[in-house]
C-alpha cells in the first residue's frame, strides 16, 4: 500500500489519462493549409476542435479572434471551409486555434476530409 502511494507521487506529465485530454482525436495524415488574413500557413494538425499552424505571425496575439479559410486536399478536389475561431497559444514557429461553434458546412466538410482517407486508405489497403 505504501510503494503505492509512493508511485502515485512520481512526476507526470498530466493529471490526465491521455485519452481523456483532448475532446476530439487529432489528425496528421491530411494535406491541409490554412488562410488567415491573406496569409497561408501549414496544418500540423486538425480536430473537430481546433488546428495547430507552422508559422508565426507577430500580428496574432493570444486570445484573439480570427476568421479562417482551411483547405484540405481530398482524392479528387480540394475542400474549402470557412470557420471562426481564436488563437489559444503561440509559440516561435507555431499557434494553436480553437473552433468557435462549428458551421454545418465545416462540420460535414470535416467529415467529407475522413472519409475520404478512410476510403483511400482501404483502397491502398487492396492494393498490395
Amino acid at each position: 500500500m505504501i510503494r503505492e502511494w509512493i508511485e502515485s507521487l512520481t512526476f507526470t506529465p498530466s493529471n490526465d489519462d491521455q485519452d481523456m485530454r483532448r475532446a476530439h482525436s487529432r489528425r496528421q495524415a491530411d494535406s491541409a493549409i490554412a488562410t488567415i488574413d491573406g496569409r497561408s500557413y501549414g496544418v500540423e494538425n486538425w480536430s473537430e476542435g481546433g488546428l495547430l499552424l507552422s508559422g508565426d505571425d507577430k500580428s496574432f496575439g493570444v486570445d484573439q479572434p480570427i476568421n479562417m479559410v482551411m483547405k484540405f486536399k481530398l482524392a479528387d478536389r480540394v475542400l474549402e471551409l470557412e470557420q471562426d475561431g481564436r488563437i489559444v497559444r503561440k509559440t516561435k514557429n507555431r499557434f494553436a486555434v480553437q473552433f468557435g461553434p462549428l458551421t454545418d458546412m465545416a462540420s460535414r466538410g470535416f467529415k467529407q476530409v475522413i472519409d475520404d482517407a478512410v476510403t483511400r486508405a482501404f483502397a491502398e489497403s487492396q492494393m498490395a
